[in-house]
């Protein structure tokens, strides 16, 4: 589960405001009443979550699951973002349990997975690909719905950029998507696995302020055919 908060640099110090539930955060053996930051508000619910005092005058929907410790404390990844703070969200696939994830499952286990590129967050992919044999050339296949953003030209491509470790890629470090024509091409990234788990990471070159990404229908994990 994830959640995005603001933290306002005033007083000579970073003071977190939580917009969503008109919320801040106070330490209940402070007298200063000095708002928390993130950093001071995820070691205090770790350490002393006693001690957080969580001052809101509104009430909406899942109030405690996006105020509380739980979310600060478990949260993968945190930390600030924005265009020159891409985030990359932490995703997994199995060869034999999950070899294929549908756009219909993507929920608050495959966060993040729904989109690539610069929109309301500037998203990457940090996948973690499981159920390999070391030496064993495989396909991790991405099949891309529709290009959005502010497209105000006849530019209808996408640059996507990967990286591996725990294996070799058998492919360019980068590719550009044609949506000019649907269907759209899927992208094929085959690689050798060096252990019985990779990390495949999918990023792109767009930092705002215009949006540029893509929605992805399907992902799948295959083994090469060795012939």
């Amino acid at each position: 589960m994830g959640h995005v908060v603001a933290e306002v640099y005033y007083s000579g110090r970073w003071n977190l405001d939580h917009p969503t539930y008109n919320a801040f955060y106070l330490r209940l053996d402070d007298d200063s009443l000095h708002p928390l930051s993130f950093e001071e508000l995820r070691s205090l619910y770790f350490n002393s979550p006693e001690k957080v005092s969580i001052i809101s005058n509104t009430y909406r929907d899942k109030k405690e699951s996006f105020t509380g410790a739980d979310i600060f404390n478990n949260s993968n990844q945190t930390g600030a973002i924005g265009p020159d703070r891409p985030q990359h969200y932490p995703l997994s696939i199995h060869l034999k349990r999950t070899p294929v994830l549908e756009f219909k499952d993507i929920g608050l286990a495959y966060q993040g997975a729904n989109y690539s590129g610069a929109a309301g967050i500037n998203q990457n992919h940090r996948w973690t690909i499981d159920g390999l044999t070391p030496d064993e050339n495989y396909v991790f296949v991405v099949h891309p719905g529709n290009l959005g953003g502010n497209l105000v030209t006849s530019d209808r491509s996408f640059d996507l950029i990967f990286s591996m470790t725990n294996g070799s890629l058998l492919t360019a470090e980068h590719i550009s998507i044609d949506f000019s024509v649907p269907p759209v091409t899927p992208v094929e990234i085959p690689f050798q696995a060096h252990e019985k788990s990779v990390a495949l990471s999918l990023s792109h070159p767009y930092q705002g302020p215009d949006y540029r990404y893509f929605y992805a229908l399907r992902y799948e994990i295959k083994q090469l055919n060795k012939d």
